[in-house]
């Protein structure tokens, strides 16, 4: 399966050549993000976790393996969207934290989303963790560029019950929602749903998949934490160990990709 140009992890370059004014056509742009995942969590880097689907990506794609990012979601997170160095875009130095007046991205900078809509890319959607502002509409998604969200504001959702300090965090647009699952499982169908409505359109789409996984809170399904029962060093106090979880919640996130894998496959646009 030839997947490279239908899915990028950093698109740096690919934005340059689809914002350009040229007559080919325009590849449909997929971003993966997984969140807090270690560098030997992955079975590429034979970390401690089996993960087929990212493998995949990483042999049959390119691996950048010199690149930096700051150590909290919110400053990365504005980076990857604009292009710029989070201080110089003022959320270089915390998170956004939750039910707090406490900034977003400023809504004048430009975003992915915001300098593809003029390349042609008439549709841009985001699934998962946005985590740069929340409490005033103009931090928000939509009046970032983005033409569809559903996903968490906040981060450190209860994959479970979607909450957060005791308010639930889950969004379709500006409406709350009310959706139940586990939120890995939400977000990859999600954008599987996505990729398998706009393949066939005549202008490409750009899709932003976030996934929480595996940050924090440790909860995984319970098929995903037997399977890495041999992680746990203290089988006799009755819970999973710490480690046997984040393998868990990895896992899960591989499951998920491989399943937005298929739907690129199925869709008949792995080309593009």
């Amino acid at each position: 399966m030839k997947i490279v140009r239908a899915l990028a992890i950093f698109v740096v370059v690919a934005i340059a050549s689809v914002v350009r004014a040229d007559p080919a056509p325009r590849p449909n742009v997929l971003i993966i993000v997984s969140d807090d995942m270690g560098w030997n969590g992955i079975g590429f880097h034979r970390g401690f976790t089996k993960t087929a689907n990212l493998d995949r990506i990483a042999g049959q794609g390119v691996e950048l393996d010199r690149f930096y990012v700051c150590p909290m979601c919110s400053p990365t997170r504005a980076g990857l969207m604009t292009g710029r160095y989070a201080l110089h875009v003022g959320m270089g130095r915390t998170v956004v934290h939750p039910w707090s007046y406490d900034g977003g991205l400023p809504p004048d900078e430009t975003t992915i989303a915001t300098a593809l809509a003029p390349a042609g890319y008439k549709t841009r959607a985001i699934f998962g963790k946005w985590h740069l502002g929340h409490m005033d509409p103009k931090w928000l998604p939509l009046t970032h560029g983005f033409t569809q969200f559903r996903g968490c504001y906040t981060g450190a959702i209860d994959y479970y019950t979607h909450e957060r300090l005791g308010e639930v965090d889950w969004h379709d647009n500006y409406a709350n929602s009310d959706e139940r699952g586990y939120v890995t499982d939400l977000i990859a169908d999600d954008t599987a749903a996505f990729i398998k409505a706009h393949a066939q359109d005549r202008q490409p789409f750009f899709c932003y998949t976030a996934f929480t996984a595996p940050h924090a809170p440790l909860e995984a399904p319970k098929k995903y934490v037997d399977r890495y029962a041999h992680l746990d060093d203290n089988p006799k106090d009755g819970k999973p160990s710490n480690k046997q979880l984040m393998a868990a919640l990895v896992a899960a996130l591989d499951d998920g990709v491989g399943r937005i894998l298929d739907s690129i496959e199925r869709a008949g646009v792995a080309e593009r």
